[in-house]
């Protein structure tokens, strides 16, 4: 072999190295890629999640407010209906229970 052969060998040499290196980072590329897909799939899944989450905390905050407020009705009707009871019991002689 030649000088020009023996430098065409060498660069031949260095090309195909330079591939499979270009070939290992294309896979690595590859990976880090799928790990990024996956990732922000489960971002997305979990976003929604967090909404459907919030969305039940507003149904139970809710739910929570009306029974405030029918415990609120029930302690201002209270009174009345002692007073009532005492009353209906003194007039048909149950005083004392």
């Amino acid at each position: 072999m030649g000088p020009t052969e023996e430098e065409f060998a060498v660069k031949t040499d260095a090309v195909r190295a330079a591939e499979r290196a270009m070939s290992a980072k294309e896979l690595q590329l590859a990976n880090v890629m799928e790990e990024l897909n996956e990732r922000s799939t489960l971002a997305d899944v979990q976003k929604i999640e967090i909404i459907a989450l919030k969305t039940q905390v507003e149904v139970l905050k809710a739910q929570l407010d009306g029974a405030s407020n029918e415990l609120k009705a029930a302690e201002e009707r209270r009174p009345d209906l002692e007073a009532r009871l005492i009353r209906k019991r003194i007039t048909t002689g149950q005083a004392d229970g």
